[in-house]
């Protein structure tokens, strides 16, 4: 990624849960962060430098299916313009936790207005190193990653045919990218346990440059090949919704299996964002997390040392095709900008290259 001034977004902040069970679910997190800054459920505190959030609980898709972590930033309000993109350093989650694929979280930054900006990142699966901890990973997202996400009440009958289904209604009503006062992560519709341990977020600034005054230098970064970790060698176990399997994941097999569970999460995901499935979601938003799920694993394998090089060589492509699909290339966002929709089309792209990719490992 380079060397970039950075500011670290959480410096402040408080930090609480909102959950399903609004709506009659029963999803279930709790809150807490490290070292001295504790904080449980909705109690609050400032989230210290080198102190980690730790996000865990269970999303249950029984008459809900998300749970939401709600950073508040109103005391010093973000300007979105100041930054080309965003790192976000988590620890890695075990192949134990659910079905040994990664998962996936909304990042949705708003300010009171019915359309948030979103993107999402998705957490690789790792194995512990020699001092017995799970080793971090800082993942990054472009700023030109965002696009406008509606309310979950404009994804139903009559409001889904508003946009083809894509990002909800807005009602004019868009977040104004200069006065961000909160930051929203969420996990929705992804059955079962899930844990987001996060150590930092900070927003990247582009380094000032003489050519950058008249419009020209080079161009922020707006993917990151390295965000990832190799698979673990472990055994795929057993896990959420999984069966017992002692094939080690590192290996050929044991790739193409965890290829199969990404991409069982991916197009399980996919379908909520359908027109009429009444989901209070949209084909944007759930196509995004699954993009990342199926980025993130593809990357995960093409950083493996020991499978096939032409699969691995295919997958980071398909990859790096995915995320920059996801890039709007406005510099700005803002409801006056052209919305491109070519995301499920790309997303279908990078499905097949994990399907290829684990027929070529099998063959």
């Amino acid at each position: 990624m380079g060397s970039y001034e950075a500011d670290n977004l959480l410096t402040g902040t408080a930090a609480d849960v909102s959950l399903d069970n609004v709506m009659g679910g029963t999803s279930t997190a709790t809150v807490s962060v490290s070292l001295d800054s504790v904080m449980g459920g909705t109690s609050t505190a400032t989230v210290a430098e080198g102190s980690s959030v730790l996000f865990e609980g269970y999303c249950n898709l029984t008459s809900g299916g998300f749970a939401n972590l709600n950073f508040d930033l109103s005391a010093s309000t973000l300007n979105l313009r100041n930054y080309f993109g965003f790192t976000i350093e988590v620890t890695a989650n075990s192949p134990s936790l659910n079905r040994g694929a990664p998962l996936s979280a909304t990042f949705e930054f708003g300010s009171g207005a019915a359309c948030n900006l979103m993107s999402s990142f998705p957490i690789p699966i790792s194995e512990p190193t020699s001092d017995g901890e799970m080793p971090t990973v800082t993942l990054f997202m472009s700023k030109e990653d965002l696009r406008p996400n509606g309310p979950f009440w404009t994804y139903g009958w009559p409001a889904d045919g508003a946009d083809g289904f894509y990002s909800g209604t807005c009602l004019g009503d868009y977040a104004d990218e200069t006065k961000i006062d909160r930051l929203t992560v969420t996990f929705i519709y992804e059955e079962g346990p899930f844990s987001l341990n996060i150590h930092s977020i900070l927003g990247l600034k582009q380094p000032p440059s003489l050519l950058s005054l008249f419009g020209a230098g080079p161009s922020p970064p707006t993917r990151c090949e390295s965000c990832t970790l190799p698979l673990p060698n472990a055994e795929l176990g057993v896990s959420f919704g999984t069966a017992y399997s002692s094939t080690v994941i590192s290996t050929a097999e044991g790739a193409a299996d965890y290829l199969d569970r990404a991409l069982d999460r991916g197009r399980s995901v996919e379908s909520k964002g359908q027109p009429v499935s009444y989901a209070g979601v949209g084909t944007m938003q759930m196509t995004s997390l699954a993009m990342s799920i199926y980025e993130q694993s593809a990357r995960q394998l093409a950083a493996t040392e020991g499978l096939p090089c032409d699969v691995r060589q295919s997958l980071l492509a398909a990859a790096n095709e995915g995320a920059d699909s996801r890039v709007t290339r406005f510099g700005s966002v803002s409801p006056k900008s052209p919305e491109p929709k070519q995301l499920p089309e790309k997303l279908a792209v990078l499905e097949q290259a994990l399907v290829d990719a684990a027929a070529a490992l099998r063959a």
